[in-house]
This record gives C-alpha cells, structure tokens and sequence, in this order.
C-alpha cells in the first residue's frame, strides 16, 4: 500500500514540479532565439492587419556577373538603368514597380499601351546613378548593366540597396537574362518571364534547324547598318549571332569592334564586301541612303535591296531590346521565304502579341511595325534624315 506523502514533504514536491516546468518554458523560449538567426529567409508573423504573404521576404539570384545577391521578394520600387531589363519588366506587367526607365525605352507605343504610366516615369540613365533620386524614392532594388562602372556601383553600396547586374550579349545570354530580370521582379513576372524565355528557346531552335537546310551557295551576305550606315556589327556581337543563325553571311562579323561590341567600317570596305541585302535598324538610314550619292554605287542600294528592321514593343534583333526571336524570323521568312515556307510570320507575330503581351495586333499595326516606321519616338521615321537612337545603346 502506499504511503501518503507529509504535507511538508507535498510542498517540496510541488515546488520541483514547478522549477521543471519553469527550465522547459526557459528552453523553448531560448530555441525560438536561436531560430531567428538560422539560415533562410525570415518570416513574419501574421497579424490581423498584416496578412501573411505567399513570397519570401528575401531571396537569393545569381546574377549574370556571378554574384550571389540578396533581394527583396517582392520589391515595389526598382530603379532600372538597363533598357533591356526596363523592357522586360513592362512586359511582364511589373511597369508599375519601376521608379524610372532609361530614355530609349520611353516613346514605344506597344510598351506604353503595355504600362500607360511609362510616359510619367523618370528617365534614368544607363551609366550614372542619382543615389539622392533613389533614396528619396525609397528604392529597394536596382538593375543594372555589367559594364556600369565601380564607381558608380560604389553609391548603391554605401546606401545598401542591393543591385542585380544584367548581360546580354549573345542570344543565350538575352534567355538567362530573361529568367534572371524575371525572377527579382516577384512570382508573377517572374512566371511570365520564363514563358518568354521559353518562346525564346524554342524559336531559336526552330530557326536553327530552318537554316541547316540552306545550302552553303544560297547563303546571302546581309550588311548591318546600326544608327547609321558606317556603323555595322563586331566579331562577337548580337547582330552576327542572329543573323548568321537564320542562314545569312554576316558580311562584318570578323571585323574587331572599335565600340562596344560594334565596328565602324570604312566606306570602302563595304563596298568591297558588296553584300546582297542591307538591314537597317532606324527608317531613317534606309529612307535616305537611296539619295545618298556616296551609297547610290552599292548594288543593293541601286536595286532596293535595303531594308528596314521591324520595331514591335521593341526594336527587333536590336543588341539593347528583348525581341530577337521576332527578328531571326522576319529575316528569315523574308530572305529564305522557301526554306521557312511553314512559318506563317504575320499569324505567329499576331499569336505572340495576344498570347505573352496581351496587346491585338491588327493588319495596320502589323504593317506599321514591318515597315519600321512610326513604331517609335526616337525613330518617327520621318524628318531630314536623322540617326538618332532615342538614348538606346
């Protein structure tokens, strides 16, 4: 039978009861410490006036710079000094985030009926940082180009806004680009910025295989006129990258570039290189050069074989905007209409449009954007002949 405890002796045992209890609500006190520090994003707590969100507070990108950054999950003020990134933000529907957009991306009436407000945005530059400007905005996030000066970096750095550097040379790098752009600007965005990563890929493939098929002597020599007729493509650049995919001999790819990744080429040496085709990024340089008597002996000039690049929501095969998978396909449904006879190019602009903008593209727009003319502020098409870019690189 047991014996009853002594009251002295059941008021030692409740008082241990007691002290035990005490020691284990002080070590989980002490456990949900130590969780605060742990690795990972931190999380907070819901409250009745603060709804728990579906995204991390912050997460980490690698950026085309190899550098591992810490960003906001969903950041609502980003500043963008790069046009390619400018431009990706707007077409995934994140134009609203943006406190400013570098000056070419202003002007482009697909973008603007994208963002109506992209009109009202602060034009940024792609080489200097107004840290005054971003601090009084309150800017959480920066994008910027990888050839943005140590310098300048230096101001976000001694303000503590993180910044996501972004390169885009080749056509792979343009896709990784995407994805990256896509994935700072918040789940949304980021969701439709693999979708245009995708579309990408694909098209590349596709264009790949079209231009496998070509014959090495039906391969025309195409002249790249950047901003103006002198200016062409560099070994290495964007341009030779799309336009030697779809099946064409980039006439200046092997020429060391004296500017970036451009070359400046001679008048000479591009009569010399005599190509079959010139493609012209600004409508100016294709509606004047006609009447230019130093070009009127270039055989594809004196037979109308000068062309204007189509601008959509940007400036297609362009080295600073996103759509060169529309640019591989008009060159090659234009100059190779018998070996890319199943692409219908107009329905597959349309679908785009619709599909990854949200944007009806009827047969007038779709005219205006394969003439290159009137698809733009810095480049109206019209006027006495100027080169102007519009602060695009």
């Amino acid at each position: 039978m047991t014996t009853p405890l002594r009251p002295h002796r059941r008021l030692r045992t409740v008082a241990i009861i007691l002290l035990m209890a005490l020691g284990l609500a002080l070590t989980a006190m002490g456990a949900g410490c130590s969780g605060a520090v742990a690795s990972g994003p931190a999380q907070a707590a819901p409250t009745s006036s603060s709804p728990q969100t579906t995204e991390a507070l912050t997460h980490v990108v690698v950026d085309s710079a190899a550098r591992s950054v810490t960003v906001p999950g969903a950041p609502k003020r980003i500043a963008v000094m790069d046009p390619f990134s400018a431009e990706i933000a707007i077409m995934c529907g994140s134009g609203s985030q943006l406190i400013g957009a570098p000056g070419g991306v202003h002007g482009q009436p697909i973008l603007e009926t994208i963002f109506p407000g992209l009109s009202s945005l602060a034009e940024t530059s792609g080489s200097t940082i107004n840290i005054e400007t971003l601090v009084q905005q309150a800017c959480d996030l920066a994008i910027v180009k990888t050839t943005m000066s140590d310098a300048e970096l230096a101001k976000l750095d001694k303000m503590g806004i993180p910044y996501v550097k972004v390169g885009y040379g080749t056509m792979r790098e343009q896709i990784a680009a995407l994805r990256l752009v896509g994935s700072v600007l918040g789940a949304t965005a980021g969701a439709k910025a693999d979708a245009l990563a995708r579309f990408y890929g694909q098209t590349l493939q596709a264009v790949v295989q079209h231009a496998a098929k070509i014959p090495a002597e039906e391969r025309l020599r195409v002249y790249h006129s950047i901003n103006s007729m002198e200016q062409t493509d560099g070994a290495g650049s964007l341009g030779q990258d799309w336009i030697t995919t779809v099946g064409c001999i980039d006439v200046s790819a092997g020429e060391s570039p004296t500017s970036g990744t451009d070359y400046v080429a001679t008048l000479e040496q591009v009569y010399a290189w005599d190509p079959d085709y010139v493609i012209c990024n600004v409508a100016d340089t294709a509606k004047y050069t006609p009447s230019d008597a130093r070009w009127k002996g270039l055989a594809a000039v004196a037979e109308e074989r000068i062309l204007n690049i189509p601008i959509g929501a940007t400036r297609w095969g362009q080295r600073g905007d996103v759509e060169t998978y529309l640019a591989m396909l008009w060159l090659g449904c234009t100059l190779y209409p018998q070996y890319y006879s199943d692409i219908d190019l107009e329905q597959t602009v349309v679908d785009y449009y619709r599909d990854y903008l949200g944007v009806t593209v009827d047969q007038a727009l779709y005219d205006r954007m394969l003439s290159g003319q009137h698809m733009w502020g810095g480049n109206a098409g019209s006027g006495s002949g100027s080169t102007s870019n519009g602060g695009k690189p």
